[in-house]
């Protein structure tokens, strides 16, 4: 089926999200507001998404919005639950809004490498992608700062909630640039973590204390601005009881 800006608000207008569960409705989060003259890092539900400055405010809603209602669509056909099901229906759920899926990576990480964290194993696959300069340089700081605060931040706080289920947590990087002749392309990577047990801030554990085993995607991504600019009205009415709680801006420290 062709994807187009009326196929897109359909889909925004009837696809199945999950109800907003009390614990969410009661988390604040400041208001959404891009900056386009800045490199900004943003957790979005189950995903981090970082913009390099020069993508303008239009873009990020976009990304954020259609990114938010993907993964909330994954949610609702999955129960929640973060397997490979769930990675299906959320990319589904993106091509549905515009998002074209490249070529895809997919690699693994085990318990052999003894002594890194995860998020140091995320770098690394990111790194692997070719992603390089100040998209690299975001997602990293952005990871730091987020391994530093402690449990009360509403972000981390938030990305904890969202990322967590049993044994099993996914979540998503998302790097955005504008290339010079203006095109509009995403590197997404989605990663699967099987832990031996529960634990808080999920991304900084030691692979020497927990047995880990993550699998991870990464594929290019373009995105049709034609296609989202039709369908954003309706995905902005469908994410008025969301956003402010899925949505948090994280702190960067001063990038070198």
């Amino acid at each position: 089926m062709s994807i187009t800006g009326l196929t897109a608000s359909k889909f925004a207008r009837e696809a199945q999200l999950p109800p907003v569960a009390r614990e969410i409705t009661e988390f604040e989060a400041p208001p959404v507001t891009f900056d386009p003259s800045k490199d900004e890092a943003w957790v979005v539900g189950p995903q981090i998404f970082s913009f390099v400055q020069g993508v303008t405010a239009e873009r990020r809603e976009m990304i954020s919005t259609s990114a938010l209602f993907a993964s909330l669509a994954a949610d609702a056909a999955t129960q929640g639950i973060k397997s490979a099901a769930w990675y299906t229906a959320y990319s589904n759920a993106l091509t549905n809004l515009g998002w074209v899926l490249q070529q895809t990576t997919r690699r693994s990480f085990d318990q052999e490498h003894t002594g890194s964290k995860v998020h140091e194993a995320v770098i690394e696959f990111i790194a692997a992608l070719g992603v390089g300069g100040a998209a690299l340089t975001i997602i990293t700081a952005a990871l730091k700062a987020m391994q530093k605060v402690s449990d009360n931040k509403p972000w981390i706080t938030l990305f904890d909630r969202q990322t967590r289920s049993e044994d099993i947590t996914g979540f998503q990087v998302g790097l955005v640039e504008q290339k010079a002749e203006g095109d509009f392309q995403v590197k997404l990577m989605s990663f699967s973590l099987k832990l031996a047990q529960i634990n808080t801030q999920v991304l900084f554990i030691d692979f020497a204390t927990f047995g880990v085993h993550m699998d991870s995607i990464g594929s290019t991504v373009t995105v049709s601005d034609a296609v989202l600019k039709e369908a954003l009205p309706a995905l902005k009415e469908r994410l008025k009881a969301y956003v402010r709680s899925y949505v948090s801006k994280v702190k960067l420290p001063p990038l070198p």
